[in-house]
């Protein structure tokens, strides 16, 4: 297995043996934090993307360029047009002899690489070899410090061009995904082509209904969509979005409703109906009591999915109404001393609490016998997690006071910003931006959230009303950029630290040449 595909087929850039880095055949590359295993589990362990990961890592490992003919640059200046293989199986050597010869230079450029894709007829370039080219491409994308922030409206006008045109599922998935990277990288640029032509594109596809678009490309274009409106929509007011949730809303009924339901569109949908969620609290000034309605009138549609036999189903719906309580404004009605008596104990919520309590705690203690121990742990955890949710956000304003010591907020998970630190998650909303962002980003995701302020901003809640999301903000960016191969020009390192920094790469070199001996 080469370094390339290792590093794809993991979207936080980890490798086996060790922690992430970048190829020791590259200085250029950046070597970005990988995931714990506790926070990759937790964040994805009910997304279905992780499979076209594995496919692009698959199809990426078909390429074999000869080691000795690579420079140690992204772009090989030494390489010459015939100098290697470009193609692993014979029968595309054949091929390649009478059509267009892809080369080094072309395998490490991205408008060559686009170029090939674009301007050379399909009979000149075979179907497999477009489906390589376009998984080396979200690979330069995802792992090159060359083009991991550099937007190109050309190639992202080029990448609609390829997805349209595209004549099968893999070159139809690696087109979205190569696509929708470049118009998430610098949306104050990209966030007009996207709206007038790829979102379009993308909800055309995923509203028919029929077998015209597959299982596989229809999930995905649920996650590009709801993932891509985020990082163009986020800030602002959203009026009208709300139809797109009903939109998925109705794709999960109707799923549930249907003699072979598609896990994997069910619990994309529930993930877009969260992100739509999170777009419209923070579009709109936080807490309001538009929002409760809208809340009020949608959970129990997503209460009901709890009950559905498939585990990952049920986690999926499990987060979204963790996401509801966390969002929903308990204060509003409060001062209506006319319409609430007090006396009462009347408590505005978005359901009925207990209800929803009770279902969580029989899931919690049946777990799922069908699921592995380390499933069974991730599922019980959520059941756990939101039950918590449910209690403190009920609680929080009641007294006496010790009601607020019994209720925690838990955390959720840690988000790995470095191979040193990390920040304790207690949001869902924060949960499931992150988990969209990382499939635009793949790779890519912990560089973006460093290096990119525009990413940044939509991961973490906005603070409105004096609510705070949390101080883990306020110090993101005090980070060690040498951390991560940067070169740093405001913080120099200490002898001590760039001593014991020497030697934990010297360290990590050789682990990686054992491990090298043991997977070729």
């Amino acid at each position: 297995m080469s370094d390339l595909q290792r590093r794809l087929l993991s979207p936080s850039g980890k490798t086996k043996g060790g922690g992430s880095r970048g190829s020791s055949r590259s200085h250029s590359r950046v070597s970005t934090p990988g995931l714990s295993d506790d926070e990759d589990s937790y964040l994805n362990n009910d997304l279905d993307f992780n499979q076209l990961d594995e496919l692009l890592a698959k199809k990426l490992g078909e390429l074999s360029v000869e080691p000795n003919r690579i420079s140690r640059s992204e772009t090989p200046q030494s390489a010459t047009p015939n100098s290697s293989k470009k193609l692993k199986e014979p029968s595309d050597l054949d091929q390649v002899k009478r059509n267009k010869e892809i080369t080094n230079q072309d395998l490490y450029s991205t408008d060559n690489l686009i170029s090939s894709l674009t301007s050379t007829s399909r009979t000149q370039v075979s179907q497999e070899s477009r489906e390589l080219l376009l998984a080396q491409l979200f690979n330069l994308y995802t792992t090159s410090s060359r083009y991991q922030h550099t937007y190109d409206e050309f190639q992202l006008e080029q990448l609609i061009r390829v997805f349209i045109n595209a004549k099968t599922e893999n070159e139809k998935l690696f087109a979205l995904k190569c696509g929708a990277y470049m118009g998430a990288i610098d949306t104050e640029e990209s966030s007009q082509i996207i709206v007038d032509e790829f979102l379009p594109l993308l909800k055309r596809d995923i509203i028919v209904d029929d077998d015209s678009v597959s299982v596989t490309l229809k999930a995905n274009y649920i996650l590009a969509f709801s993932s891509l409106l985020l990082v163009v929509l986020d800030g602002s007011g959203c009026y009208g979005i709300e139809e797109n949730s009903e939109m998925f809303l109705e794709i999960i009924e109707g799923q549930l409703n249907s003699k072979n339901p598609s896990t994997s569109i069910v619990v994309n949908s529930l993930q877009s109906v969260g992100i739509i969620l999170t777009l419209i609290y923070s579009g709109r000034g936080g807490p309001s009591s538009s929002l409760n309605d809208y809340l009020m009138e949608i959970t129990p549609r997503v209460v009901s999915v709890i009950d559905h036999p498939d585990f990952q189903v049920q986690l999926a719906a499990t987060k979204l109404v963790g996401l509801i309580y966390e969002l929903f404004d308990y204060d509003e009605g409060n001062d209506d001393e006319d319409q609430y008596d007090e006396g009462e104990g009347f408590q505005l919520s978005p359901y009925h609490d207990e209800e929803i309590i009770h279902t969580l705690r029989e899931l919690y203690n049946k777990g799922n016998k069908k699921t592995s121990k380390r499933d069974k742990s991730d599922t019980k955890s959520v059941f756990k997690d939101v039950i918590q949710t449910i209690e403190y956000y009920l609680n929080q304003n009641k007294e006496p006071d010790r009601l607020q010591d019994i209720c925690v907020l838990p955390t959720l998970t840690r988000l790995k910003i470095s191979r040193t630190k990390a920040y304790e998650i207690s949001s869902w909303f924060t949960i499931l931006r992150v988990s969209s962002l990382r499939y635009l980003f793949g790779a890519a995701f912990h560089t973006q959230l460093l290096r990119n302020a525009d990413i940044k901003k939509h991961v973490f809640k906005p603070s409105f009303n004096g609510l705070s999301s949390g101080n883990y903000e306020e110090n993101f960016d005090d980070i060690d950029d040498d951390e991560y191969g940067y070169a740093s020009s405001h913080s120099p390192l200490s002898d001590k630290k760039k001593t014991q920094m020497l030697q934990k790469k010297r360290s990590e070199k050789a682990m990686e040449r054992v491990h090298s001996d043991f997977v070729g």
